[in-house]
C-alpha cells in the first residue's frame, strides 16, 4: 500500500518529536555531566549527531509538501 503525503508527514512529525525528547534529554546530560566534573565528550557527540539529526527532518518535513505542489 502506498503511503499517503499525510502518512509521510505524520512518520516525519514523530520523529522529529523523537529528536527533540533526545535532543533536550542529552543537553541535560552535558550539564549534569559537566557539573560534577566529568568528561561529556561521548554525549556531546551524540548530542551533535541528534540535533544535526533534526536538522534534517526538519528539511525533509518541508520537502514533503514541496515535492507534492510540483507533482
Amino acid at each position: 500500500m502506498a503511503r499517503t503525503q499525510h502518512d509521510l508527514l505524520e512518520e516525519v512529525d514523530r520523529n522529529i518529536r523523537a529528536a527533540e525528547v533526545h535532543s533536550r534529554a542529552l543537553s541535560a546530560a552535558v550539564i549534569g555531566l559537566t557539573q560534577i566534573g566529568c568528561d561529556a565528550t561521548e554525549v556531546e557527540t551524540a548530542l551533535r549527531e541528534t540535533r544535526n539529526a533534526l536538522a534534517a527532518l526538519r528539511r525533509q518535513r518541508w520537502a514533503i509538501p514541496a515535492r507534492a505542489k510540483k507533482a
